[in-house]
């Protein structure tokens, strides 16, 4: 329980250990963005959604002039639910060989992290 009275989602030393966030960057011009992005809602993550332990994922992007920086988390259950997904070499960015014509230059290799806490879902009304 948070002092302001609120339970939070989620808590890594809930029982069921840490959920892991995979955290992936790119960049993209600003024409090529409006492409990656809808390629990310109608491609990527149906097939994540098909992929056992995967829970969820957020698609960021900030101007940077000239280019905008895009980065995907993504959470997972379990470090062996991301090594089904991504093979072997867990740190190996999976990505779309027609992808990356769209991209600018992106990140081979991705972070994993444990996520310690969450305060979600919330909501997107404004």
């Amino acid at each position: 329980m948070i002092s302001d009275g609120f339970r939070p989602c989620y808590n890594c030393g809930d029982e069921g250990g840490c959920m892991i966030a995979r955290l992936w960057s790119a960049r993209a011009t600003p024409q090529n963005w409006r492409f990656y992005e809808k390629h990310f809602i109608d491609h990527v993550v149906p097939e994540l959604r098909t992929q056992k332990g995967y829970v969820a994922s957020n698609l960021l992007k900030r101007d940077d002039g000239d280019e905008i920086v895009i980065t995907v988390m993504s959470f997972w259950r379990s470090l062996e639910s991301i090594d089904a997904f991504a093979g072997t070499d867990r740190e190996s960015a999976v990505v779309s060989p027609n992808v990356t014509a769209l991209l600018s230059s992106y990140d081979k290799r991705v972070q994993h992290f444990d996520l310690a806490f969450a305060d979600t879902p919330f909501d997107l009304t404004f």
